[in-house]
């Protein structure tokens, strides 16, 4: 097997080196968005409701534009009868036409909402930044495609280092929060500017350009990816949009500081670990070498699943120091809320694995049906109960449908991929049980702090067995075939 062929689908060493390269740009852009936004909250409990639900709003214009064309290039880039660079640009001007819908969609809604002026404005201004990330993420894809995760890692970098570098200073002035929310256009610009110019210059010097019919085809057979996407993000927000406009900016800002942690962890493995790294190769291998693949998601299953176990943990756990530390005494109450939307964690983990693999292997019609599913749920759960307890109907909501999904989505794979058998299923039930049951008998006798290290270690020792190789399986996937 080539080097190439290796770069592209993935040997773990350089699945890890690529997951390695982008999580270091990840995480040094999380810590400076981090630190940004709890400036911001503690400067104000109403600017920091603003700027949340602008994001929510600007998160339907990026997940439209962006992540179901993203995942659809990919699966079409091993079959494509033209080349990456003209399939790249006939994707990047569909990409264009549908921002623009989905700005002047929002545009309406804010407007239809009653927003004051100011708020529309910086909506408005939030939405053009986010979905501007829809361009540059165009080329980020062919670049994954291509095992480029450092260059990606790179352009990231610099375009975090730009746009929360004018936040901070704009901070430190004082500003409007209309002119704070410019710090994601910049940082959008950048990103957009580096990434193309990145990629063109390994471009052929005279691309072809695909024919017209033939955008309308790629649009034709995206549609049902775009449409996931839409269904996606609004199941995933409505909830917040709801919750601002029943109860203000105040009480979405509550949500927002434990949910903000919630869908930060799992980010990580989603935004990275899957999106970036393990889409590209469940897409490549589905064609490829179907018994790998399946191996490839047994190991991650399990792995993510183990992982999730720790992590929960100590959110539920040291959910009031947690909380308390970050954002401050006026948020002390959604240390709570925090205990029970740390469910979410590994539902979140389990669901976007089965999600990722659904659409990598052609099953994206039947994901959709299972999301409208979660969406006509999630209308029916917000607009009842967030009315009669605003926060606990907005956790409550998102948690319902998130399980629901998810109990769909894994269980489709699992009867179809064997995600999990029966061994590694009952060693995770015993770990569990075992930190619960550590926790609370050394919480009786010991402080805090022992008890909660003495119950992770099940969880360390279950992960070195499985190491070793005393667990199911084997991390390393068998050797593709010489080509």
């Amino acid at each position: 097997m080539n080097a190439d062929t290796d770069r592209i689908t993935g040997s773990p060493g350089s699945i890890l080196g690529r997951f390695t390269a982008l999580l270091s740009a990840h995480s040094f852009r999380v810590v400076l968005e981090s630190i940004f936004l709890i400036l911001l909250a503690r400067r104000s409990e109403t600017v920091y409701g603003d700027f949340m639900l602008a994001f929510s709003m600007g998160a339907i214009v990026l997940s439209v534009a962006e992540f179901g064309l993203n995942q659809h290039l990919i699966s079409r880039l091993p079959l494509s009868q033209y080349d990456p660079a003209a399939l790249l640009l006939g994707y990047t001007v569909i990409k264009c036409a549908l921002f623009l819908c989905a700005w002047v969609c929002i545009l309406v809604a804010a407007i239809a909402q009653g927003y004051s002026p100011g708020l529309t404005i910086l909506v408005m201004v939030i939405a053009t930044g986010m979905g501007m990330e829809t361009i540059a993420s165009s080329f980020f894809s062919l670049m994954r495609y291509r095992g480029q995760q450092k260059t990606e890692s790179g352009v990231r970098a610099l375009a975090a280092v730009a746009g929360f570098g004018y936040g901070f200073v704009m901070l430190g002035l004082r500003a409007s929060a209309v002119v704070l929310g410019f710090f994601k256009l910049l940082e959008a610009v950048v990103n957009t500017v580096l990434s193309v110019s990145r990629v063109i210059v390994s471009m052929p010097s005279r691309a072809s350009l695909l024919p017209g019919r033939d955008v309308v085809r790629i649009l034709r057979s995206s549609l049902v990816f775009i449409l996931i996407a839409l269904v996606a993000i609004l199941y995933n927000k409505l909830n917040a949009i709801v919750l601002y406009r029943v109860a203000g900016a105040e009480a979405m800002a509550r949500y927002s500081s434990t949910w903000a942690i919630i869908e930060g962890i799992t980010a990580v493995v989603s935004g990275l670990m899957l999106e970036a790294v393990l889409f590209p190769v469940f897409a490549r291998l589905h064609t490829e070498d179907r018994q790998r693949l399946s191996v490839l998601v047994q190991n991650a299953f399990r792995w993510l699943l183990l992982a999730a176990v720790p992590i929960t943990f100590i959110v539920i756990v040291e959910s009031d120091r947690i909380i308390g530390l970050i954002y401050g005494p006026r948020y002390a109450a959604a240390a709570m809320l925090q205990k029970v939307l740390a469910i979410a964690i590994p539902v979140g983990f389990l669901h976007n694995l089965a999600g990722y693999l659904m659409l990598g292997t052609g099953n994206e019609r039947r994901l959709l049906a299972i999301y409208a599913g979660g969406l006509l749920l999630c209308v029916l759960l917000c607009f009842s109960l967030i009315p009669l307890r605003p926060l606990a109907g907005a956790a409550v909501s998102i948690l319902a449908v998130k399980l629901v999904v998810a109990g769909m989505t894994v269980g489709f794979c699992q009867r179809r991929f064997g995600l999990v058998g029966i061994r590694p299923a009952l060693e995770i039930l015993a770990v569990v049980a075992l930190l619960a049951g550590t926790y609370f008998l050394a919480g009786m006798c010991l402080p805090r702090e022992a008890a909660e290290a003495l119950a992770v270690i099940p969880v360390v020792v279950l992960a070195w067995l499985w190491k070793r190789g005393a667990g199911p399986g084997t991390d390393t996937p068998r050797p593709l075939p010489a080509s």
